[in-house]
């Protein structure tokens, strides 16, 4: 099941069963690739069709940030007074009121996305499941030897993964297509780390001739492996707060949580009134 978060369809699953949907997708015929919105991705959509297109053609679409489980509990609450501005208020007071539910009672606010799959949970998931089966992986992307230190970190974690690339670089020009020719050693899950837009668009322009039965973008992934870039604490993460411990250790990021914070939580609460109520 597909919950739409403005106009993103993004699927309603847990971490085992992305995983299990991801092994039966490497035993059927053809390429895949799957797609982790969080609100900042969502935002870039609203603005570009062929992106929203491309994010809502994915085989799966996993809900990364916990701006996307609060979006899908208040839109998922309907408010049906009279006049336009109780309806505004009202809805006002519930997001805040989830807002503090996600830090104190977060559990409460689960009931629509069940769980929150993040690309660094996923990537993660992955090597030890492809470790486990017998699966290999490619690292694609990220800055200069970040991919290969995310290979050797995944290795350490997972000594039987088959690691069969793990490329870092300038990988696309301006308009998106590969700066290099697409040769890749043959290989079951491609993770890409361009960042969003370009690595989708780049998956799903070039996926037939990527040598992979699965590509998924990823991010700033690598760098979280790596440990280029520090995640936080797990207490944190939980309470859905890892989006302010990213801005205190990168203030240069502020412009990015603006757009994934107040933006998005204004851009739901009008997309509410404007077609739901």
């Amino acid at each position: 099941m597909k919950i739409d978060i403005l106009g993103v369809k993004i699927d309603r699953i847990r971490m085992k069963e992305a995983l299990r949907e991801i092994e039966a997708l490497l035993k059927r015929d053809g390429k895949f690739y799957i797609v982790t919105p969080n609100p900042e991705i969502v935002m870039k959509a609203i603005k570009d069709e062929n992106y929203k297109e491309i994010l809502n053609k994915a085989a799966l679409s996993l809900p990364d940030g916990i701006g996307i489980i609060w979006a899908g509990k208040f839109l998922s609450k309907k408010f049906n007074y009279k006049w336009k501005f109780i309806n505004l208020l009202a809805n006002i007071i519930y997001g805040i009121y989830l807002l503090g539910y996600i830090i104190l009672r977060r559990n409460l606010i689960h009931d629509v996305f069940p769980e929150r799959v993040t690309g660094v949970d996923l990537t993660l998931a992955l090597a030890k499941f492809a470790s486990e089966n017998q699966y290999t992986i490619s690292l694609l992307g990220a800055g200069r030897g970040i991919a290969k230190k995310a290979g050797e970190r995944l290795l350490s974690l997972y000594p039987n993964l088959k690691l069969k690339e793990a490329l870092s670089g300038p990988f696309i020009d301006k308009e998106g297509n590969p700066a290099f020719p697409i040769n890749l050693s043959p290989t079951d899950i491609l993770f890409v780390a361009f960042g969003s837009p370009k690595q989708e668009k780049f998956i799903f322009k070039h996926l037939k001739d990527l040598n992979c039965k699965i590509a998924i973008g990823v991010g700033g992934t690598f760098d979280f492996i790596a440990g280029k870039t520090k995640r936080a604490p797990k207490f944190v993460q939980k309470i859905g707060l890892e989006w302010l411990w990213r801005l205190f250790c990168q203030p240069t990021r502020i412009c990015r949580i603006w757009t994934a914070f107040p933006k998005f939580v204004w851009k739901v609460i009008n997309y509410k009134l404007n077609h739901i109520n």
